[in-house]
């Protein structure tokens, strides 16, 4: 196998070890703080947040705990 082949193989199983363990710690963390990694992040940036129910259609400010009811917009139109 060429060279160049076998790194990028190595390179790919280290990009998926790393998703891997960068998955398992921010779980870790929501399961501790109640927070992902990327929602403290977030906040310490001071970037906002929205919890999304895709059933209701309900949209959650985290900051503020505004709560908006989404419309449901279709692109399609029936036709007669």
């Amino acid at each position: 196998m060429n060279t160049r082949i076998k790194m990028l193989l190595n390179n790919n199983k280290a990009k998926a070890a790393d998703y891997f363990n960068l998955v398992n710690m921010s779980k870790l963390c929501q399961s501790q703080t109640g927070k992902s990694i990327a929602e403290q992040w977030c906040d310490d940036m001071g970037i906002g947040t929205y919890t999304v129910d895709k059933e209701s259609g309900v949209i959650k400010d985290n900051q503020t705990g505004n709560i908006t009811k989404s419309k449901k917009n279709s692109h399609l139109h029936i036709v007669k």
